[in-house]
């Protein structure tokens, strides 16, 4: 047996003597240890040999410079940045990254097959990752590293991601937002990296929401559309999303047009009243926009919303009236005197 005053150190190599008392560690000689894989010095200063047991005893100088390896771990695992969950429209490349310390490399995994086929990887690193051609759905990435102490897996294994088609077809070919206007892709003053296309990106999960208050700043060219599905909600559930002006630089409040449509863009009034009920359109206000579900469907002030279908959130700061013909609506114009106009956002529901 060998052992010495460093716990877990499997082997000392040197000559069995004793340093004179008056020696300093520069002129101590050297004992070498090594845990089977990394080898460090430190200055001797006693080495004894139990001649009954054959047991070797050392101490040395300066112990921590012979600590041996450290121990592994993964530092860092995201997609876009995020270290939870993270919505994309299908066909947009997401950026998977990851850092580890004393590991040897690290393997890909999980049902995302353009990340799991990466295989194995560097120790840390960041990738492109293709979600083309992939259906609407959760998709998971794990991350294991290797290292001398056995396999080590991210904390925040899996990672998913949560892929939805925001393209428009079929009825909404006719329904087109107003003229001249752009579909925000970045409204999340806080968190910029969030997809405007998608509810669950700006407010941070599901419709209706975690119920954080989220700073919202859409460029004045712009409008919102947010895809969104509801869930298994009763007849008479309730929500509103409520408003409180914000102090961003460049950024003003004014009144805005909401609506909630099964195409984005769209502010039809003389269209939603028939498929959807009165309430689907709201403004020019500064408040709150409200809905509910399917016993609101003839309340003119709350947009009666069906369980398990998909909707836009729009939004867009203006002054003008609904539009009640085709024309008026290719005709809203956007009022906002600054940059951007924007409030703070939240959602408060009974039901949902």
């Amino acid at each position: 047996m060998i052992s010495t005053s460093k716990t877990g150190l499997a082997l000392v190599m040197g000559i069995a003597f004793v340093v004179s008392p008056g020696a300093t560690a520069q002129d101590a000689p050297q004992i070498f240890i090594s845990d089977g894989t990394d080898v460090c010095t430190a200055a001797l200063v006693s080495l004894q040999v139990d001649t009954d047991t054959g047991n070797v005893s050392a101490s040395v100088d300066s112990l921590e410079e012979c600590a041996g390896p450290g121990t592994p771990s993964i530092t860092s695992f995201t997609v876009n940045g995020n270290p939870s969950a993270t919505t994309v429209d299908e066909g947009e490349a997401v950026t998977v990254g990851w850092d580890s310390v004393n590991t040897n490399g690290c393997s890909a995994g999980g049902t995302l097959q353009s990340w799991a086929n990466q295989g194995s990887l560097t120790s840390s690193g960041s990738i492109p990752v293709s979600t083309s051609g992939l259906a609407d759905g959760n998709y998971s990435l794990t991350l294991n590293c290797a290292s001398g102490q056995g396999s080590i897996a991210a904390s925040n294994n899996p990672l998913t991601i949560l892929v939805q088609n925001s393209s428009v077809s079929g009825a909404c070919d006719t329904r087109l937002p107003p003229a001249g206007m752009q579909r925000a892709t970045q409204i999340n003053a806080d968190f910029p990296s969030a997809n405007a296309f998608f509810f669950a990106e700006v407010f941070g999960g599901p419709f209706p929401g975690n119920f954080n208050s989220i700073r919202i700043r859409i460029p004045a060219t712009d409008y919102a559309a947010m895809q969104f599905t509801t869930g298994d909600h009763p007849a008479d559930a309730l929500g509103e999303m409520q408003v409180v002006p914000v102090n961003l630089p460049n950024t003003g409040t004014n009144s805005k047009l909401w609506s909630i449509s099964q195409c984005p863009g769209d502010f039809r009034p003389f269209v939603l009243d028939d498929e959807m009920g009165p309430g689907c359109v709201s403004g020019p206000t500064q408040g709150a926009f409200r809905f509910g579900g399917t016993n609101y469907r003839n309340d003119s002030g709350r947009c009666a919303l069906e369980p398990n279908t998909t909707y836009y959130l729009n939004v867009f700061y203006s002054d003008d009236a609904p539009p009640a013909t085709e024309q008026a609506h290719s005709q809203l114009n956007v009022d906002c005197s600054e940059f951007f106009c924007g409030d703070s956002m939240k959602a408060a529901v009974l039901g949902f």
